[in-house]
């Protein structure tokens, strides 16, 4: 009975992850950012400092507002970019969103 539990435990832990969506952030500028926050309907996903070349993914609910993505960034020079891409339905199942700073500080979305 516990391998059992251990085992539904464990399909129920990964089908969370399986079924919720996410967004990767992905820093491919030259320079630091600051912080990156992209806001949902229903939502604000922080993911803070990112490295040249670093990324980072957060999964949200998918309970959400209609909507769109907003993403704002701040770099370390102090530079603010602002952009609203794809758009966001309520239970969206496995979505994967995708947003890069460009080495040109482009913000590019993809999967939205």
């Amino acid at each position: 009975t516990i391998v059992t539990l251990v085992t539904v435990s464990l399909g129920a832990y990964f089908s969370y992850f399986f079924v919720s969506p996410n967004i990767t952030v992905v820093n491919s500028s030259r320079d630091e950012v600051s912080r990156m926050v992209v806001t949902l309907p229903s939502s604000r996903l922080d993911f803070g400092r990112l490295k040249p070349g670093g990324e980072n993914t957060i999964y949200y609910s998918i309970t959400q507002a209609d909507g769109v993505y907003v993403t704002s960034v701040t770099t370390a020079s102090g530079e603010n970019l602002e952009t609203s891409c794809g758009s966001v339905t309520n239970n969206e199942i496995h979505k994967r969103v995708k947003i890069t700073l460009t080495q040109s500080n482009d913000l590019i979305c993809e999967g939205t």
